[in-house]
């Protein structure tokens, strides 16, 4: 019954959208789960851990503004390159609350596959994890649309740097999330897989 009552309310309250549907979970259910993190602490699997509603959401506004403020403009292709994880999901629901345009490049993709798609696309913004990173600098003479990468776990002093006149930016996740909230202890140590729960009518 409070399930039902709580989708009649988001559809008389709100217009469609996940970012509509999503700020509206925060307010409602911000103490719920909503991702879930297993992670490995010591060579061993550990429980999940995980982030309800209003911690998500903060994430997505500090995601969000993060690309702003490195002027990744309105409308812009912003490509997430990593495994299923929760910030995967938290990137592409900034993405929604920012109106940029998110844009799927699968982790299995190699180097031309990743060109092609940065291209067609013209991505000004790429959240990719360390493995991945590497096969981008392989290939940024061959993707002039690109402006910031961010990297997306790994340690935080192993992120290189490129020559300002690049005109691309390497910057580490949580430095994007510090623009606005201090970085959540929940990613720390090696995601194995994650759990979107949702539980407020969507």
């Amino acid at each position: 019954m409070a399930l039902r009552k709580a989708t009649a309310f988001c559809c008389q309250r709100l217009s469609t959208g996940k970012w509509n549907v999503h700020r509206y979970a925060k307010a409602a259910f911000a103490e719920n789960k909503c991702l879930g993190t297993r992670v490995i602490e010591d060579g061993t699997v550990g429980e999940y851990r995980w982030m309800p509603y209003g911690e998500v959401g903060t994430a997505r506004t500090a995601i969000g503004s993060g690309l702003v403020q490195h002027g990744i403009l309105k409308g812009s292709c912003v490509g997430l390159y990593m495994i299923n994880r929760a910030e995967w999901i938290i990137s592409e629901l900034a993405c929604a609350a920012y109106s940029y345009v998110s844009v799927p490049l699968y982790d299995t993709l190699g180097a031309d596959a990743v060109t092609y798609i940065v291209n067609h696309a013209e991505v000004a913004a790429v959240f990719c994890t360390p493995d991945k990173l590497q096969t981008l600098l392989n290939c940024l003479s061959e993707l002039p649309s690109l402006r910031l990468i961010v990297v997306v776990g790994g340690a935080e002093h192993l992120v290189p740097s490129l020559p300002s006149q690049s005109g691309i930016e390497i910057v580490p996740h949580s430095r994007t999330l510090n623009l606005i909230v201090p970085y959540s202890s929940i990613f720390r140590g090696c995601p194995t897989s994650f759990v979107w729960k949702p539980r407020a009518g969507i």
